[in-house]
């Protein structure tokens, strides 16, 4: 079951990008979700499922405050292209906004610092 499978999110091709599912709303509002945004997304839905309604709110949220949006791993470096006009955010990003703290096994850090 996708995160993000309901009637906000309508998701389409995009042959340029093959990695990351794209997603819109409304008819107006467009997101990329990259493939390890949504690992440590699935990683706190496993751990923590009473924080992921909250976290894919927020989402919503942050999609139609920036209108195109590419959530990633790293904001540095996305696996996403031809997104000049669209802002990268990571996960640390939303659950900051959540004031959410986790701890990840996987890196040693927290996310949400």
């Amino acid at each position: 079951m996708s995160l993000f499978n309901h009637n906000q999110f309508v998701e389409s091709k995009d042959e340029r990008n093959p990695f990351s599912k794209r997603y819109t709303m409304d008819d107006q509002f467009i997101c990329y979700i990259e493939p390890g945004f949504m690992a440590l997304l699935r990683a706190i839905e496993e751990r923590e499922p009473h924080h992921i309604s909250s976290i894919v709110q927020e989402i919503e949220v942050l999609i139609r405050e920036h209108k195109r949006v590419v959530f990633a791993l790293d904001f540095e470096h996305p696996v996403t292209r031809h997104i000049d006009d669209f802002i990268v955010l990571e996960l640390q990003d939303v659950l900051n906004r959540l004031n959410l703290h986790f701890y990840s096994v996987n890196t040693g850090s927290h996310l949400g610092d």
